[in-house]
């Protein structure tokens, strides 16, 4: 997880990446442009913005933002597979 929360926060407009256990499960937080809560988790039930069996979570309704989201983690290699380890999401 501490290689996460290096690679999150060193992204622009990323920022306070932490691991939460909600009532999704384990949920790998951060806020973008330092005032809209994300929290990414493991999707069950196929709801919402979803990526890779990965559901993404804004706290302002957004899609464009979950879009950039999504994109950024694309870019850094290997950043979505550290996610769905963390999430215990199959690859």
């Amino acid at each position: 997880m501490d290689d996460i929360i290096t690679i999150i926060n060193s992204i622009e407009l990323f920022s306070d990446c932490e691991k939460k256990d909600t009532h999704h499960g384990p949920t790998i937080c951060f806020k973008y442009n330092n005032s809209i809560q994300v929290k990414i988790y493991k999707n069950i039930d196929d709801f919402g913005g979803k990526k890779d069996k990965m559901s993404c979570s804004l706290s302002v309704f957004n899609p464009s933002i979950r879009i950039k989201i999504y994109n950024k983690m694309e870019e850094i290699p290997n950043l979505v597979d550290m996610f769905k380890h963390e999430l215990n999401i199959s690859i």
